[in-house]
């Protein structure tokens, strides 16, 4: 199992897919799941609400629960596939470091403890093989998230999330500093530019899919 991880607008979706047609392609059997999973799940119903700016949420725990429970009434729906890999496109690292900025920076720990300990032992939900950072300027994200097509959770260009630049911002800090200290790992940075300017959809699902049957070799030899 592979979370593709990342702030808005920082290329998920397509490496998701990308990443996806590359295994296929290499005779894997493949499935792939999106969260919050809208117009499947209640809790999805309320995530939408917020994102839309219907309802107003300041606390990180009662959110983050939302999120959670989202992934919770997925997996208690609908049976995990009898797969070679599956890719979710955001998972709970994503619960983690979008919420973690809300809260002051000495308690930031205590609720990753929480976390963790809510959606992994007490709500069940399966633990991924590897985390696959998309890291990428949070500027260059906003311009990417302003070309997005129409999305079914809201009718705004840009959702409550998407639209708080310093918090982008904020979001990107946590997401580096989760995966460089291999929090909840294993953990890998693919960066979404480089020197020579944006990484193409391609190049990026290479990356992807090198970092991935890493993973899975040491998942077989693991096993024996």
């Amino acid at each position: 199992m592979v979370a593709i991880e990342g702030i808005d607008g920082s290329g998920k979706g397509t490496a998701t897919r990308a990443v996806c047609a590359l295994l296929e392609e290499a005779g894997l059997t493949v499935a792939t799941q999106s969260f919050p999973n809208y117009g499947k799940t209640a809790a999805a119903h309320a995530v939408q609400a917020v994102l839309n700016g219907e309802v107003k949420v300041d606390s990180a725990y009662y959110l983050a629960s939302l999120f959670s429970l989202d992934r919770a009434e997925t997996f208690l729906t609908s049976a995990m596939p009898e797969v070679d890999v599956v890719v979710f496109d955001r998972y709970v690292l994503s619960n983690a470091a979008f919420q973690m900025v809300r809260l002051p920076e000495d308690e930031r720990d205590a609720f990753l403890t929480w976390l963790f300990d809510y959606e992994y032992n007490r709500l069940g939900v399966p633990k991924p093989d590897l985390n696959i950072l998309m890291r990428i300027d949070p500027e260059i994200a906003a311009q990417w998230v302003a070309k997005k097509a129409a999305r079914s959770y809201t009718s705004a260009t840009r959702d409550a999330f998407e639209a708080d630049d310093t918090y982008q911002q904020r979001v990107s800090d946590a997401y580096s500093s989760i995966a460089t200290r291999q929090v909840n790992g294993p953990w890998a940075i693919v960066e979404v530019a480089d020197v020579d300017g944006m990484k193409t959809p391609e190049a990026i699902a290479a990356e992807c899919l090198a970092l991935i049957r890493q993973a899975m070799d040491v998942k077989a030899a693991a096993h024996g």
